[in-house]
């Protein structure tokens, strides 16, 4: 009898430490990188994944596609950059034993590189990789376990700018001016709910004499992207909402003069109009005084590394729209600066390119309050149009085997973007064991 109450007591027990190892929540168990040849897809000849894995088996992969926001190709500087080889090491053996298993364990995480200064692209591809082991660990996408609000939002069409395609082919100004009508036509044809023009931005063409900049000279020509402006009006007026973009090309003298016509034009937004290189108040200054002198919602910044400066930037008065992107430190501080704008009633635009399959689940997880419009990049005269209850993924291209699937961007004919988010993670499903096979260890020497 007492071998028998002995044998039930060891049962006994071996069930709670049973139940004990089920509670304890998964720590991180390793954190790998590889840097693997491309073929050139998207411009990059290489491109940098993470993987992080957990003790109970389960992982997550970011491919950094947008490879390098800041100062070049994250893929050269893993390799050849001593310093920020020693801050992926150093953090790779921060992150072992840490718990990831819930958005606030992620969010501390993001909090301790951040105030460690991190480099932005290793913390954005490890903050990226947790969320996709959250989501696989749970069998779900992201949008499921933060909450999903919505199915679809208006799409609104964005022109590239000179002298990318489709304006490759113009001869002179002229030429792009008749593009952007052309372009213009396209999109409300198409059915989509807005317009974005860019013009000559990010100071890299002259089109008055027709040719790229020189070193060193002024990428503002207000004058050019005014008939830009005026051309588009007069071919779509009001009949959908239309957006000005000129890639914080002009001083504020420059910006008034704009502003002022987009005003008389109703414009829905005037995005990213002057310098905001860094987090200084002089800049933001020019800002302020911008919004106060036009009627038109000033949008950004965009361009800045902190959510939490872009917040500042918010309550000082420097602009009407926020604007984010997971380039910018991942998904934490997307949904930090979401969950803050619905808060404090602000509207939000996210940029779209070129790390969208994982940008795709900030969508459906918030309302069209917050987030009205979907930025869908390029001609829109020969897009599909979704058919009813589009799928939510599809096999990726063959020339990126590095992906197993990805989110699909169908467009209906209304111009409405639909979400169905079906793969468990944060976006895109990589393929470790191809990216394994063909990549190369960047610290394996050190």
């Amino acid at each position: 009898m007492m071998v028998g109450m002995a044998g039930l007591a060891l049962l006994m027990m071996s069930g709670r430490a049973m139940a004990a190892m089920a509670a304890e929540p998964a720590r991180i168990a390793s954190c790998e990188w590889r840097v693997f040849d491309t073929g050139n897809v998207g411009g990059h000849p290489q491109l940098t994944a993470v993987r992080i894995a957990d003790t109970q088996g389960h992982d997550g992969v970011c491919v950094m596609i947008r490879d390098g926001l800041m100062g070049g190709s994250l893929s050269a500087k893993i390799q050849n950059n001593a310093a920020l080889q020693a801050q992926a090491v150093a953090a790779d053996k921060s992150l072992v034993g840490q718990d990831a298993g819930t958005p606030q364990a992620i969010k501390a995480i993001w909090d301790q590189f951040f105030a460690q200064k991190m480099n932005n692209d290793l913390q954005t591809a490890i903050d990226l990789a947790l969320w996709d082991m959250y989501g696989r660990a749970n069998g779900k996408s992201v949008v499921d376990l933060v909450g999903k609000k919505r199915e679809k939002v208006a799409a609104h069409s964005v022109t590239v700018w000179p002298p990318m395609w489709p304006f490759n082919e113009c001869k002179n100004h002229q030429e792009v001016v008749a593009k952007y009508i052309e372009l213009a036509r396209q999109a409300k044809a198409r059915g989509m709910r807005g317009f974005k023009i860019h013009a000559y931005i990010n100071g890299t063409w002259n089109p008055i004499e027709w040719r790229p900049l020189k070193p060193g000279e002024r990428g503002a020509f207000p004058d050019q992207d005014l008939e830009i402006i005026r051309a588009v009006y007069a071919e779509l007026g009001n009949s959908i909402p239309l957006m000005f973009d000129p890639g914080w090309q002009y001083n504020l003298d420059e910006a008034i003069r704009v502003g002022k016509v987009l005003d008389e034009m109703k414009f829905t937004w005037y995005e990213d109009p002057l310098p905001e290189w860094a987090d200084n108040d002089a800049l933001m200054k020019n800002w302020i005084a911008l919004r106060n002198a036009v009627k038109t919602p000033i949008m950004g910044p965009q361009e800045f590394l902190s959510y939490k400066a872009r917040i500042r930037w918010l309550e000082a008065g420097a602009a009407d729209w926020a604007r984010m992107d997971v380039c910018y430190g991942g998904f934490t501080p997307c949904l930090e600066m979401i969950r803050y704008c619905e808060q404090h009633r602000i509207q939000i635009d996210l940029h779209a390119v070129p790390m969208m399959s994982y940008m795709l689940v900030c969508y459906p997880i918030t309302d069209n309050a917050t987030m009205p419009w979907y930025e869908y990049y390029g001609p829109c005269a020969n897009l599909p149009v979704a058919k009813d209850s589009p799928p939510g993924s599809e096999p990726a291209p063959q020339n990126t085997p590095w992906f197993k699937r990805m989110p699909t961007v169908p467009v209906d004919a209304q111009g409405y973007v639909h979400f169905n988010p079906d793969i468990p993670g944060i976006g895109p499903e990589a393929d470790w064991d191809w990216i394994a096979a063909h990549g190369k260890d960047p610290f394996q020497a050190k």
